[in-house]
């Protein structure tokens, strides 16, 4: 009886190759982590949308959001306020402030039209937009909105004192906080804007 002789293959690594290998899988993750979790976020895909955002999202998550109800998150609140079948005008009012400081209102506004206009768009029955217009305040006190007609405050870094959005009913503040430098409060005003258009969109990030 013929006997069979098994031949063993031994495979011979370095240790460096070994130390190689565990650096890499030791890497992979705490790439994907930082990529998730720390890369900045500056666009989004809504309704197969690419936006494009003036700040990071991660950044402008951390602005809190003010509301007047309790009881869900208060970004379905400004939403609800804003993004309705029956509103037909959404007015901005402004503060004047000097010629550098007033193009500021021109670009918040802009960029929130157009995460309205994608809202409308993509989320209402109708699909219908309704008009925007913009109007000249003296103050920011004695505001009136309707549920037909609600307003959206900008509220520039020079009369503000924080970096927040805060609803009072039918009323949005989008108010960047005063740090005596334009690049700087125009950062403050736009991390201010961009949250309320993350709350528009529904969008979050981790």
């Amino acid at each position: 009886m013929a006997q069979e002789s098994s031949s063993k293959i031994r495979i011979k690594i370095s240790s460096k190759k070994i130390l190689a290998i565990l650096v890499i899988l030791a890497i992979v993750p705490s790439v994907y982590l930082i990529v998730k979790y720390l890369w900045p976020i500056n666009t989004w895909i809504y309704e197969g949308n690419t936006v494009g955002f003036r700040i990071n999202l991660r950044e402008a998550q951390k602005v809190p959001i003010v509301t007047n109800f309790i009881g869900k998150d208060p970004d379905f609140f400004v939403r609800d306020a804003l993004v309705r079948d029956d509103v037909e005008n959404i007015t901005f009012l402004f503060k004047p402030s000097d010629d550098t400081n007033n193009s500021l209102y021109i670009v918040e506004e802009t960029e929130i039209i157009k995460s309205l206009t994608l809202a409308y768009l993509y989320t209402t029955e109708l699909q219908t937009i309704p008009h925007f217009d913009a109007q000249v305040v003296d103050s920011y006190s004695n505001i009136t909105a309707s549920q037909l007609n609600p307003k959206i405050v900008l509220v520039h870094p020079n009369y503000s004192n924080a970096t927040l959005v805060k609803q009072d009913g039918y009323i949005i503040y989008v108010q960047g906080k005063n740090t005596n430098t334009f690049d700087s409060d125009k950062i403050q005003f736009d991390l201010a804007t961009v949250r309320l258009m993350m709350a528009i969109l529904k969008i979050k990030v981790q």
